[in-house]
């Protein structure tokens, strides 16, 4: 049987709609009859140092890095019949992660000779809309012309690789619907409450301000969840947002001398990618700058406010499912913003059961682009 390499193994990071993503893509691969198997997010060396400009993928110093720091690796990919590098989340920027991916699918495919497919990923070398920096772009080059297939999974991400990269990309989405729909929760005939979750750039500046909307919300009767959780330990954004709310609280309390008060907020923790899901499913609304955790309320029916992320990402996600601009943390009177976006957003009809399954069908088949080549290479 074919053996397709999974690189970046997200399925034990971040958060759950990582661990999501990662279970649908595997779920497309193996459906093909390849045996999947994984180097795990955790196990990817960090070989940044050595990639300062295109010139260095010829020298030696990046795989004599990659042999000392993880020395099963190269035998892992040689080993492979194709490799697959699952990009999520980490082809942004200057960054050691970013740079070790790039490196590893052109070794595998210019030094092995294997098939190299680099999908389920967003591509902003600066972490912007434009680039300035030739040098890092030319890293980006090189590495993507090397590779078999690349699949992109929001359209203004995909406009910038053919731009900027040069090279012929297909344009589909992220995997975390083909997980969902594979087992969808049970429809609920009465959703209750609203869940926040955080950013991946969240700061403490912004905590009074979203306590602000949520004390609010609070005033009005509506139940208030925190959502954090992943199949690993808590991730550095969750404690921090779990945290900065907690002290911006203190602070307004203390304020209105009224400091015995309880957060009017519970938290979860999920266990769980079904608990996760399941409490999105049964919410009313989700704000949240995460990326996944909009993709999943999108999937099951529940209305949702994407805040920024660290890429345009978010941008894309709007774009891909039709939604306007949303708020943005920090800029001028958000907080205001934003309770007008949740009022809106409350007072709109919530889809039944077949249309949510009708919006989700789309992006399941864009999904299922980032097998394309693997499907070709397979006879599908």
């Amino acid at each position: 049987m074919t053996t397709a390499l999974l690189v970046n193994d997200t399925a034990g990071v971040c958060h759950w709609g990582c661990t999501g993503t990662t279970r649908g893509l595997k779920r497309a691969i193996g459906a093909l009859g390849y045996t999947v198997e994984s180097v795990i997010a955790e196990d990817i060396p960090r070989l940044g140092g050595a990639l300062n400009t295109a010139a260095d993928f010829d020298t030696d110093a990046p795989l004599a890095r990659l042999r000392t720091r993880a020395p099963c690796l190269p035998e892992r990919l040689a080993a492979a019949d194709v490799v697959v590098v699952n990009a999520e989340g980490c082809l942004h920027g200057d960054r050691s992660v970013a740079k070790t991916l790039l490196y590893l699918a052109w070794y595998a495919a210019e030094r092995l000779g294997r098939p190299a497919d680099r999908v389920n990923h967003s591509c902003y070398p600066q972490d912007t809309t434009e680039v300035a920096d030739d040098a890092l772009l030319a890293i980006y080059r090189r590495a993507y012309e090397a590779v078999r297939f690349v699949a992109v999974r929001e359209p203004l991400s995909h406009a910038r690789v053919a731009r900027w990269l040069r090279r012929d990309a297909r344009e589909s989405f992220d995997c975390l619907p083909l997980c969902i729909e594979a087992q969808p929760p049970a429809p609920t005939s009465a959703p209750r409450g609203i869940v926040f979750a955080t950013s991946v750039i969240w700061q403490r500046a912004w905590a009074s301000v979203q306590v602000d909307v949520m004390a609010r919300l609070a005033e009005q009767g509506h139940a208030l969840t925190v959502l954090v959780g992943s199949a690993g330990a808590r991730n550095h954004e969750d404690a921090a947002f779990l945290r900065d709310l907690q002290r911006a609280w203190r602070r307004r309390a203390l304020c209105s001398g009224r400091f015995w008060r309880r957060p009017p907020w519970r938290v979860v923790d999920a266990a769980s990618l079904d608990e996760w899901l399941g409490l999105i499913a049964d919410s009313r609304l989700l704000v949240s700058g995460r990326f996944h955790h909009s993709i999943a309320a999108a999937c099951v029916g529940t209305p949702w406010i994407a805040l920024d992320s660290n890429t345009p990402k978010i941008d894309g996600l709007r774009a891909a499912a039709g939604v306007a601009d949303g708020p943005r943390y920090g800029e001028p009177g958000w907080g205001e913003r934003l309770t007008r976006e949740i009022e809106a957003r409350l007072a709109a009809k919530r889809p039944d059961p077949a249309e949510v399954r009708a919006r989700r069908a789309p992006w399941c088949e864009l999904a299922y682009r980032n097998v394309d080549a693997l499907r070709h290479a397979a006879g599908g």
